[in-house]
């Protein structure tokens, strides 16, 4: 998905689902966009099988969850030779850590042990 497609998924994912026409308004709203720029960018996404039209309602065929599972996973095989770790390095060398966020990988990676 593009950075404008991706405008559009979240305020879909935000809603479960919206008419075309209060999709049009809210993309007015916040990023000034046409009706037809709207619409040009949920036709793309119909295209790429990511929308569901449900009687008059858009739906995302995909839950946010498992969009940015796929992104990630993604990101760290094509810009990081599939390594979890250099990945998780190159990030924190730019983004100090937190406590919380310390104790949280720490528990991904118990679970994972467990597993």
């Amino acid at each position: 998905m593009t950075e404008a497609e991706r405008k559009i998924a979240g305020i879909i994912w935000d809603r479960g689902s919206i008419t075309t026409s209060d999709l049009a308004k809210i993309c007015l709203e916040k990023y000034g966009w046409k009706t037809t720029t709207t619409y040009t960018f949920v036709t793309r996404l119909k295209n790429k099988g990511y929308i569901i039209p449900e009687e008059k309602y858009l739906k995302m065929s995909v839950p946010k969850e498992s969009y940015l599972q796929e992104k990630a996973r993604d990101t760290v095989i094509d810009d990081f030779s599939g390594s979890l770790p250099m990945f998780v390095n190159a990030f924190t060398k730019k983004e100090k850590l937190s406590e919380e966020d310390i104790r949280e990988l720490q528990k991904i990676i118990d679970r994972y042990k467990e597993e």
